[in-house]
């Protein structure tokens, strides 16, 4: 999906610790990097295709 595109690197990351370890686990479950899961969310956000559940 991505592969082609030049990643964009961030020097002021800030994550809570909670917040960066869910996203490991659940990055874990999907069988993928964080990273990559953290740009699939972000992907989906603006392209509106994220779906609320609440």
């Amino acid at each position: 999906m991505f592969s082609n595109r030049v990643p964009y690197t961030c020097k002021d990351k800030v994550l809570l610790p909670e917040l960066l370890k869910g996203l490991k686990e659940k990055a874990l479950e999907e069988g993928v990097p964080y990273q990559t899961l953290v740009s699939m969310i972000i992907h989906k956000y603006v392209s509106g295709k994220l779906k609320n559940t609440d």
